[in-house]
């Protein structure tokens, strides 16, 4: 997965593309901020017992709306600003690494909006690493990570993720977002992404069977 800053003007992501490609393609992003003791936070994560950040680092993280550009400042980050750059992702994984070169540890946020025809529903695999939060159109959608309901309403959406991470002893400081659209089951009040094959095949010789998997959401 290749990181790179985007030199043109930020453009919202249509809805359309984020089903095709199954990620989101372009990003804001800002940070890092403080996340406390590195090397504690990396002895806790591994040992299963370290918590989503509730610090607001941006101050307003449920209000707020980035532009390219838009500077933030703030005591906990060197220089007490950092600025909303613009990246391109070329898959569901997030590099903080190579967005922040010069940095190992702490708080950062991307934020991306994303421009839907009509209300509709996206399940997205959310694994931050070490720990993170994403929030949709000014509310937590969750908390920690996992698969997560995205509903999109009709126009323009804001989906910001929140991580804490590090890059110590070559971690992945950074975060995978994984998008399906889910459609309505009927009148089941449940939602569905369609099937795609694991690679497994199952069955016997003269009969064989594909192993496929999709996501059910409770709505």
């Amino acid at each position: 997965m290749a990181v790179a800053m985007a030199t043109d003007a930020f453009r919202d992501v249509p809805s359309k593309t984020v089903e095709k490609l199954a990620f989101i393609p372009r990003w804001l992003v800002c940070g890092p901020f403080q996340g406390g003791d590195e090397a504690e936070a990396y002895r806790l994560f591994r040992m299963g017992r370290f918590d989503v950040p509730d610090t607001d680092s941006i101050g307003g993280e449920l209000t707020i709306e980035p532009t390219p550009g838009m500077v933030q400042r703030s005591d906990s980050v060197p220089g007490r600003e950092t600025i909303w750059s613009s990246i391109e992702a070329t898959s569901p994984h997030i590099g903080l690494s190579s967005a922040f070169p010069n940095a190992t540890h702490g708080i950062a946020y991307a934020a991306s909006y994303l421009l839907s025809p009509a209300d509709e529903l996206f399940i997205c695999d959310f694994r931050p690493q070490m720990v993170g939060r994403l929030i949709v159109n000014h509310r937590v959608a969750s908390p920690d990570r996992g698969l997560v309901q995205i509903p999109l309403k009709a126009g323009r959406n804001l989906l910001m993720l929140k991580v804490l991470g590090s890059a110590r002893r070559g971690a992945s400081w950074g975060a995978v977002c994984g998008f399906r659209r889910a459609k309505l089951v009927g009148s089941s009040g449940l939602a569905a992404t369609a099937p795609r094959s694991t690679g497994f095949f199952r069955g016997t010789a003269g009969r064989p069977e594909l192993e496929v998997e999709f996501a059910v959401a409770n709505i």
